[in-house]
C-alpha cells in the first residue's frame, strides 16, 4: 500500500507540476496580451489626440475661410459700388463732352455765318 500510495502521490505531484507549468504558460500569455493591450491602448489614445488636433486645426481653418469669405464679399461689394460710381461719373462726363461738342459745332456754324456776313458787308462797303 505504501508503494501504491507513494506512486499515487508521485502521480499527483506530476499532475500538480504539470498544472503549475500550464498555469505559468497561461500567466505568460495573459501578461503578453495585457502588454499588447496596453500598447494598443496607448496607440489608440495617441490616434485620438491626433484626431482632436486635426479637428481643431480643421475648425480653425474653416473659421479663417469664413472670415476670408466675408472679407472677400465686403471687397466685392466695395468694388461693385466703385464700379457703379465710376460708370455714373463716366456717363456724366460723356454727356458733358457731348454737350461741349454740340456747343462747339454751333459756335463754328455761328462763326461761319458771321464770317459770311462780314464778307458780305465788306463787299457792300
Amino acid at each position: 500500500q505504501k508503494t501504491t500510495m507513494a506512486a499515487a502521490e508521485a502521480e499527483l505531484q506530476t499532475q500538480v507540476d504539470a498544472l503549475h507549468r500550464q498555469n505559468a504558460k497561461l500567466c505568460e500569455e495573459v501578461n503578453a496580451r495585457e502588454q499588447r493591450y496596453h500598447a494598443l491602448e496607448k496607440q489608440w489614445m495617441a490616434a485620438c489626440n491626433d484626431v482632436d488636433e486635426l479637428t481643431n486645426a480643421n475648425n480653425a481653418l474653416e473659421s479663417e475661410c469664413d472670415a476670408l469669405q466675408h472679407e472677400l464679399e465686403a471687397h466685392q461689394t466695395a468694388l461693385e459700388e466703385t464700379r457703379v460710381s465710376t460708370q455714373e461719373m463716366l456717363d456724366a462726363e460723356q454727356q458733358r463732352s457731348d454737350a461741349l461738342v454740340r456747343e462747339c459745332e454751333t459756335l463754328r456754324d455761328d462763326n461761319a455765318v458771321l464770317v459770311a456776313q462780314k464778307q458780305d458787308l465788306t463787299q457792300q462797303l
